[in-house]
């Protein structure tokens, strides 16, 4: 009786160790690797690291692949690195130097196997895992995701929206040289790097909540519109007013041809037609600005925007002060009237 359980027990812990997983996934770069029974499937070895096929995993990674027969060596490469994987060593080799690992290469019935956190971390991938799935979770670059005690974040979810009136908690975490805070947010886990390149930093959600956040601040109907009238003046306030019932789709339609046609006096412009028009009246035709705000108060739009309302069109500006240190013209751009009267009717009614 003992023999029979020493056997069943020894039995289970080796098809354990090196069973295929058909129960884990291997994301890269948001797209899911397929593997089939030609390529074989991912498993756990006898270290409890996860090894993937060789070709399949690679070349989803973008990487020119091949196979060293005498020396037994699979090798990739990516834009000019190469990464060689002998089997059964505890090393592979990038660009010709050495790098210890805790694991080795295989070979499982004629397929080459390989430890898929070491290699892809050899091209600068950053690689997570998410328990709550079984997914090996990869990004190319290192700016699309980072490690954090053990948590891998992800940038990229909130689009061309802008964070504002971030708080973060005083306890900061160093990668690559540059500095991230945790959030106060009580409903995503963000953390923010602050790097320099930007003031507002650059915000990371946690990859199990980050298709949730992307889709949140993608809906409209999770945000305000506003339009700002008027300037700021050292008299006089602008008007910020509310649009309840605005077209969603009509304002990004205003975005984004301000997006492609806002003049810029640095470049040719040879694509964007403007005038030139004296300053308006700012009691006549104020200064406007559209942008929306999400409901929690952690993203705006840009405001960057400017228009004005003038002999019923609605023009894109941009003002031109000669180097006299105060405006004298502007540049106007026609928005088109399948976009511009929406907004010309939409004053109206503010107004009224």
């Amino acid at each position: 009786m003992k023999k029979t359980i020493t056997f069943i027990i020894t039995a289970a812990l080796m098809i354990a160790s090196f069973v295929p997983a058909y129960a884990i996934d291997i994301r890269i770069d948001d797209q899911n690797v397929q593997f089939t029974e030609a390529s074989g499937f991912p498993f756990i070895d006898q270290s409890n690291r996860i090894q993937v096929p060789f070709r399949q995993t690679m070349e989803s990674f973008g990487c020119i692949v091949s196979w060293d027969a005498a020396n037994q060596m699979a090798i990739a490469e990516k834009n000019g690195i190469t990464v060689k994987v002998p089997i059964g060593a505890a090393y592979i080799m990038k660009d010709g130097q050495k790098i210890s690992i805790d694991t080795a290469a295989s070979v499982k019935d004629n397929r080459t196997y390989l430890p898929i956190r070491a290699v892809l971390e050899a091209f600068g991938a950053v690689v997570g895992w998410d328990s709550s799935t079984q997914t090996v979770i990869a990004y190319s670059t290192k700016g699309q995701g980072i490690m954090i005690d053990g948590v891998t974040y992800r940038n990229g979810f909130y689009g061309d929206l802008w964070p504002v009136n971030l708080k973060y908690k005083s306890d900061s975490f160093e990668v690559e040289g540059n500095k991230f805070y945790h959030v106060n947010c009580d409903k995503f886990d963000w953390v923010l790097g602050l790097t320099g390149s930007t003031s507002n930093g650059e915000l990371y959600c946690a990859e199990s909540q980050w298709a949730q956040a992307r889709a949140y601040y993608a809906d409209n109907n999770n945000f305000v519109y506003y339009c700002r009238i008027g300037a700021q003046y050292v008299d006089r306030d602008p008007i910020i007013a509310n649009i309840p019932n605005i077209d969603p789709i009509k304002f990004d339609e205003l975005m984004a041809f301000a997006d492609k046609n806002s003049y810029d006096p640095f470049s040719s412009n040879s694509s964007v037609v403007t005038r030139r028009l004296p300053l308006p009246d700012r009691d006549i035709s104020p200064e406007l600005i559209f942008y929306k705000e999400s409901k929690d108060g952690y993203f705006t739009s840009y405001k960057g925007y400017k228009f004005h309302a003038l002999d019923g069109k609605l023009l894109l500006v941009y003002y031109y002060d000669y180097g006299s240190g105060k405006y004298e013209e502007m540049v106007a751009v026609d928005i088109p009237d399948e976009i511009g009267q929406y907004f010309i009717n939409m004053l109206a009614q503010l107004q009224a």
